[in-house]
């Protein structure tokens, strides 16, 4: 399921009546499911839950979130230009909760823009990203293989039966790794799109964690086709 469904709209979390007023909690109820919603001084939506059969499975949620609410290592943030979505992660990196897309005329410090359209950014980008890290190796396994295209610097490689290429700068570092897939057909469909897409900077979405960040590059369509190895941020 695509996880941006398991929230509501965030005009939804909008002016409940606060239970909590030391940490600024709200509960509600929507179509048989059961919410919660912390807002900041101002009264506007810092922090929303997904939906909960039961409100028991909430307050335990809603307990763990109060651990970490206001710890900025205990987020990502998933960047579209100006705009992003901060993802609140517990100390094994489940999700329990997501801000609404927010903006921050500032973004350009922390991360490259990109000018996705936001309708694909929140509820494409924002809701796989951070899982799809899994479908990828480490960035060691794309170090030092043959380059079998010298003009775009790329290699190709297996690992445990999975077809893998990257993408060399001049240099020799990884500037672009690819996920695994099932045979070569599928890899080289991704490749094409990774290729013709690669200098667009427009192209790229951006996820930050802590003092890092990964791109991810998309095709018109929105489809992840790779991503960078974890970079510096330069703040």
């Amino acid at each position: 399921m695509d996880l941006e469904n398991k929230y509501l709209h965030c005009r939804e979390y909008d002016g409940h009546p606060v239970i909590d007023k030391l940490n600024r909690v709200a509960y509600f109820k929507y179509a048989s499911k059961f919410y919660f919603v912390i807002y900041n001084e101002e009264g506007a939506v810092k922090l929303r839950s997904e939906g909960f059969s039961n409100y028991e499975t909430r307050d335990i949620q809603l307990s763990e979130v109060l651990r970490f609410v206001n710890g900025e290592e205990s987020y990502n943030v998933v960047c579209n230009g100006d705009l992003y979505i901060r993802i609140l992660k517990n100390d094994q990196g489940r999700e329990i909760g997501r801000s609404c897309l927010e903006n921050n005329a500032m973004a350009g410090i922390y991360t490259q823009s990109v000018h996705l359209r936001e309708a694909l950014f929140d509820s494409d980008i924002a809701s796989r990203a951070t899982d799809k890290e899994t479908n990828y190796l480490n960035c060691n396994y794309y170090i030092g293989h043959p380059v079998s295209d010298k003009q775009n610097k790329v290699a190709f490689f297996r690992h445990h039966g999975r077809y893998y290429f990257v993408i060399y700068y001049a240099d020799g570092r990884v500037r672009l790794r690819s996920e695994g897939f099932n045979d070569s057909k599928g890899r080289e469909s991704d490749l094409k799109e990774a290729l013709r897409y690669l200098d667009d900077k427009d192209q790229y979405a951006v996820i930050r964690d802590g003092d890092q960040q990964v791109r991810i590059l998309l095709n018109k369509e929105g489809k992840e086709v790779g991503r960078t190895c974890p970079e510096k941020l330069n703040k």
